[in-house]
């Protein structure tokens, strides 16, 4: 079964006073959702104008997230109050929690989203996060709500910023649909594809201006926030799972597992992993359009105000000052090319494993690509290898290494856990000549049976001698390096596509790694 669609869709100026005779007849004791203070006078006009029609209205707000802690809480005010429907008005995370709490009742959801800044208020889908905002699921819903009401005069009072992360979040409806989708023969899938690329087109033709003016009487304004709240929400509507996700949306869930001062909204994360995904393409398949598109979507993005680096973000992995490397952060780098590996994070290793990894932190001008191999010793014992050969600052690096990884469980029931031992050696003539070892325990988070992310720590400890220009010595030093790892799995056909976020004491760096089982 597939919901492509909100049974009913008020759109446009005074969308909210056009749906209030249908939710009439649909509910008598509606419970109101938000969350944000700044529309809770929205909410409050939502809520007197459904009691002028003689209706029982509740509300509560969200104190955290679209949460576990939230949803249990909010529950226990739906049975209490007898609610027989659900009014969502505010951002995604409170539409998808809205959408949750219908679905788990069986009542009727009726979204009213608040700004543009998600498609939320039409989808069948619900992501669920800790209460500080990680990601842990999306959690796919029976329907779509039963009505979305698209009230323009709302959207309006949004902030410039909501819309901007909104634009960021439906532009990469193509760039991820294109990608995973574009071997697949599905007609009705490709045709989501297809509506993908126009709303693409229209954003960067009328994303600017949109945002710059924010006035309804703006055309390049309305089609913005239409394509961004209701065509977004078709695509993944009629593409399904197939068209929904890939490295973008799989880069934001593993950032948000990392907790900063700064909030930042779910559509500028999503930017940044579109730029990362399209880095990657033209890395691996050496792609001219990626390339092409990432100085297109730059030239937008700063036009919107939106981040457009990992360190813009506030996390500290390719900023300044981890580029400009001094000596022994140098020696932190290469350790962590040879000593980390990517764990692969799947359920099954039939014979043997090939992939390749591209690891960015090694210095400031290049990536460190490594070539590994797997297989199963064991019903829960692993053995692999890597090495790589390549240059930088004019240096040719050897390196080479090999691991032994532990599932932890009965036979043939693989555990969440994951213990693994590593070991490898590189070396730069007349440079350097470094030794590593590495300990690390990760956990698994599965869904339906499938593993999507990954979180643990790891301990590095490195042996270096390196060449002293003025004295023509090697001297002997010996370092610690601690480190946090965030990774998430997404298959791509038949290849397993695995970036890995790992912020350490010395050095952060991210690995990005692809294989395919043999």
């Amino acid at each position: 079964m597939q919901s492509i669609s909100p049974e009913i869709i008020f759109r446009g100026n005074g969308a909210w006073k056009k749906a209030l005779p249908k939710i009439i007849e649909l509910t008598n004791r509606p419970l109101i959702l938000g969350r944000s203070e700044s529309t809770n006078y929205l909410r409050n006009k939502i809520c007197n104008e459904l009691r002028d029609q003689n209706l029982f209205v509740y509300s509560a707000n969200l104190h955290f997230d679209c949460c576990q802690e939230d949803i249990s809480r909010i529950k226990k005010i739906i049975l209490n109050n007898k609610c027989d429907s659900i009014i969502a008005a505010g951002g995604g995370k409170v539409l998808d929690a809205g959408k949750y709490l219908a679905e788990y009742f069986s009542i009727p959801c009726i979204t009213v989203p608040l700004s543009a800044s998600t498609c939320a208020g039409w989808t069948a889908l619900s992501n669920i996060y800790t209460k500080n905002g990680q990601f842990i699921k999306d959690f796919v819903l029976k329907t779509c709500p039963k009505i979305l009401v698209f009230d323009h005069q709302f959207i309006q009072t949004a902030p410039t910023r909501t819309l901007a992360s909104g634009i960021a979040d439906a532009l990469a409806k193509w760039y991820e649909s294109s990608l995973t989708s574009g071997l697949i023969d599905d007609g009705l899938v490709q045709q989501a594809i297809q509506i993908s690329r126009v709303l693409r087109d229209q954003l960067l033709i009328d994303g600017e201006n949109a945002y710059k003016t924010q006035l309804d009487d703006s055309l390049s304004w309305r089609n913005t926030i239409e394509a961004c709240g209701l065509t977004a929400g078709l695509i993944g509507g009629i593409g399904g799972e197939k068209c929904r996700t890939a490295a973008a949306h799989a880069i934001h869930n593993a950032i948000t597992q990392i907790i900063t001062t700064n909030k930042f909204l779910h559509g500028e994360i999503v930017g940044v992993g579109i730029l990362l995904q399209l880095s990657i393409e033209e890395i691996k398949n050496n792609n001219k359009l990626a390339k092409q598109s990432i100085k297109q979507l730059l030239v937008l993005m700063k036009e919107l105000n939106l981040p457009t680096s990992i360190s813009e973000l506030g996390i500290n992995v390719f900023d300044n000052n981890n580029l400009n490397l001094d000596e022994k952060n140098t020696v932190n780098s290469f350790g962590a090319a040879i000593s980390t590996f990517n764990i692969l994070p799947i359920d099954k290793i039939d014979n043997f494993s090939l992939g390749s990894i591209i690891v960015r932190g090694v210095n400031n001008n290049s990536y460190a690509p490594i070539f590994y191999g797997q297989t199963r010793l064991t019903w829960n014992l692993f053995l692999r290898g890597r090495m790589s050969v390549f240059s930088s600052d004019e240096k040719a690096v050897q390196l080479f290494g090999w691991g032994l990884s532990l599932n932890p469980n009965k036979e043939e029931s693989l555990a969440n856990w994951l213990v693994s031992f590593d070991s490898g050696f590189l070396s730069s003539h007349n440079q350097i000549d470094l030794s590593a070892m590495k300990f690390s325990v990760d956990r698994f988070t599965r869904h339906n049976g499938k593993i999507r992310y990954f979180y643990g720590f790891s301990l590095n400890l490195l042996s270096c001698s390196s060449f002293q220009q003025d004295s023509g010595d090697f001297v002997r030093s010996q370092l610690q390096s601690n480190h946090i790892n965030i990774g998430t799995l997404m298959q791509i056909g038949e290849l397993n596509f695995i970036p890995n976020l790992s912020i350490g004491n010395k050095i952060n760096y991210l690995s990005i790694s692809l294989s395919k089982n043999i």
